[in-house]
């Protein structure tokens, strides 16, 4: 037998605890004429498995009820708990992705104050680290594209940027790069470049897109969004571009 204390030494319960087990009726210890009291091995178990049931979210009142049923019926309320839990699992893995987005959101509309940060996201950027787009476009092109941007450079760094960062929430969520609304970004990444820079090919598009991770700048400037979102942008460029190739060979 075991005194309260040598008790809640073997079950890491507080000894205030025991005695509101006690009180409450949970667990009885046999109590001597001298007042202490005394607990048994059984009375061990039980409070071990009162732990248990605590961290499935039961209440004491709930607890006694299952300790003083028979097993079918403990496990029925089990089963309840099971999928109570679940739902809870649910709710939180929900909440734990609008927290992630919460925090890009914010992380994108401090860096927006500053778009200086993100040059390197502009239209001109996109033909300049390209050396065959300028051989195929040349200079003329190059001003071209520069003066369209002139006086919306801002505006059009924005939308890069929300464009970058709804990569990175995709990526976040763990969605492939083949995932339908990922190949639908790259449409709308492509047509940007368009409207904004130069009649830019589906071959010049799948090379920026290895740019985005071969060169230094754009994969710094594109990893800010959240770790690894260059490289998958890249691999999200490869399959829209071989989705629209396939379907012009058809």
């Amino acid at each position: 037998m075991y005194l309260i204390k040598d008790t809640s030494k073997l079950t890491g319960v507080s000894i205030r605890t025991l005695h509101h087990y006690d009180n409450i009726g949970l667990v009885k210890p046999f109590k001597a004429a001298n007042g202490y009291r005394y607990y048994q091995l059984e009375d061990i178990e039980k409070i071990q498995i009162i732990r248990y049931y605590k961290y499935l979210g039961f209440s004491l009142t709930k607890i006694k009820q299952i300790l003083e049923q028979n097993d079918t019926d403990t496990l029925a309320i089990l089963r309840s708990q099971i999928h109570l839990l679940e739902k809870e699992k649910e709710t939180i893995e929900t909440l734990i992705q609008s927290i992630k987005q919460t925090i890009s959101a914010k992380t994108f509309n401090q860096d927006d104050k500053n778009t200086e940060q993100f040059e390197g996201f502009s239209v001109i950027d996109h033909i300049s680290y390209q050396g065959e787009a300028i051989t195929k476009f040349g200079k003329d092109l190059m001003i071209a594209s520069k003066e369209k941007q002139l006086g919306n450079e801002t505006k059009i760094a924005r939308l890069f940027n929300r464009i970058f960062l709804e990569f990175a929430n995709q990526h976040q969520q763990h969605e492939p790069a083949s995932h339908t609304k990922t190949i639908l970004l790259c449409e709308k990444l492509y047509l940007t470049i368009n409207q904004y820079g130069f009649d830019c090919s589906l071959k010049i598009f799948q090379k920026i897109g290895s740019s985005y991770v071969q060169n230094p700048e754009f994969k710094n400037n594109i990893d800010l969004f959240g770790d690894g979102t260059a490289a998958y942008i890249s691999e999200a460029i490869d399959n829209f571009v071989n989705i629209h190739h396939g379907n012009s060979s058809q």
